[in-house]
């Protein structure tokens, strides 16, 4: 991809990452994502009501769901992102201070 169709900005240092959206596509691209969340938190909260008894086995397949889910999610960003290290930037020279005597 090239540098304008890129969606998103992700920061690396070292294990971490810090990925932001880049312009409108971006954060339409975020929203897309994010978006689906509200109706399958509604639909969990209409299991939990219809079937109580079932309480443990409905909490443990929408975090399974929610986890893979977010796990596909930050691959997809990743993969539409240009990527930045820190680390491999070039430092700055700092100035050395003369010893005083």
């Amino acid at each position: 991809m090239s540098q304008e169709e890129t969606l998103f900005v992700c920061y690396r240092k070292g294990w971490q990452f810090n990925c932001q959206p880049r312009g409108r596509a971006g954060w339409l691209a975020l929203a897309g994502w994010t978006l689906p969340f509200l109706p399958l938190s509604l639909g969990l909260a209409w299991l939990l009501l219809r079937f109580p008894e079932n309480l443990l086995a409905i909490v443990i397949a929408f975090t399974l769901v929610v986890a893979v889910w977010t796990a596909v999610m930050m691959i997809w960003i990743v993969s539409r992102s240009e990527m930045v290290d820190l680390k491999a930037e070039p430092k700055p020279e700092r100035r050395r201070r003369k010893d005083r005597p």
